[in-house]
């Protein structure tokens, strides 16, 4: 898919930290970053499994990038080795979702953390996909890079730097 081998540059699985980093979160982070875990390990939270949009299946298997997420809370992310598309393997069911956005996900991802510290603290995760896509040499030919679920935009910063990105609020 990309002219060479990925694994020469890149030791997946990326993220597998399956403790809380102590960096940032805070207390209300904290407690329901536990919660969640909680809920998941209870088996309170379902999850449906979440096929690629390429519609593949089994012709290339995926590649596990990350075990856990930024808060180490467990979960897949998925590279799909027949498109590119990098995704979560699983994803909550729909009574699990509207549960989890009623009670955990505000406290997770705002708590009292400073936005412009977290912002400035995650900026070297953008610069890896800047350097990947520049070791590819494919950076020229991105017309324009889309980040859902980044409320605080580290990831795409720099692309919007370069011309390639923009915020969009989905």
């Amino acid at each position: 898919m990309f002219g060479r081998n990925k694994d020469t540059f890149v030791n997946y699985p990326l993220f597998t930290q399956k403790t809380i980093p102590i960096s940032y979160p805070d207390d209300i982070q904290k407690a329901a970053i536990n919660r969640l875990i909680s809920k998941l390990q209870a088996g309170i939270y379902n999850k449906n499994t979440n096929y690629c949009l390429c519609g593949n299946k089994d012709d290339f298997p995926d590649q596990v990038i990350a075990n856990v997420d930024m808060h180490a809370i467990p979960l897949n992310v998925v590279l799909c080795k027949k498109c590119g598309l990098i995704r979560s393997a699983d994803v909550f069911d729909a009574a699990s979702n509207a549960d989890y956005y009623r009670h955990e996900y505000r406290d997770i991802n705002d708590g009292e953390i400073a936005v412009e510290t977290y912002f400035n603290s995650q900026l070297n995760r953008g610069a890896s996909f800047v350097k990947i896509l520049g070791e590819l040499g494919i950076m020229d030919q991105i017309g324009s890079v889309v980040e859902i679920g980044m409320r605080r935009r580290r990831g795409l910063y720099l692309f919007i730097l370069r011309g390639k990105g923009s915020w969009v609020r989905l």
